[in-house]
């Protein structure tokens, strides 16, 4: 009996280490916001923003994908590794051609094994030019 539970509690240690090991190599992706509001745009403007991305964790943060949710939204994002404790940027462009409430997401994709998948949500208003 004695054997058995020192076995189990070796496997348990064992478990544990891994587990503890694994958070501390791995790249955590944060989000300056999860949300940008482009508040009323003027329709055909430039309408752009760039969100900052985090590393807080402690290997190198690696976007492999970012995509807007239709043709209007375009994202580029940083093709190097983001470094522990560095930022980068992802930069967000809607076409502003339709007048009408603004609602997309930009689905970025990730080597953060706790967080593969972040999505951010544009919203905002394009207004009529004015004639004359």
């Amino acid at each position: 009996m004695k054997t058995f539970m020192i076995a189990a509690l070796s496997c348990c240690m064992l478990c544990v280490t891994a587990n503890f090991s694994k958070a501390q190599t791995s790249p955590e992706i944060q989000l300056e916001a999860n949300v940008h509001d482009f508040g009323e745009v003027a329709q055909n403007s430039k309408t752009e923003a760039k969100i900052k991305v985090r590393n807080t964790g402690s290997a190198p943060l690696v976007i492999t994908n970012a995509k807007g949710s239709c043709s209007c939204t375009v994202a580029d994002y940083p093709k190097k590794p983001i470094l522990p404790g560095t930022s980068g940027f992802v930069t967000v462009r809607y076409n502003s051609s339709r007048v009408g409430p603004i609602n997309k997401t930009v689905t970025l994709h990730s080597n953060d094994p706790n967080n593969p998948v972040k999505v951010i949500r544009i919203k905002g208003i394009v207004r009529a030019q004015k004639q004359g």
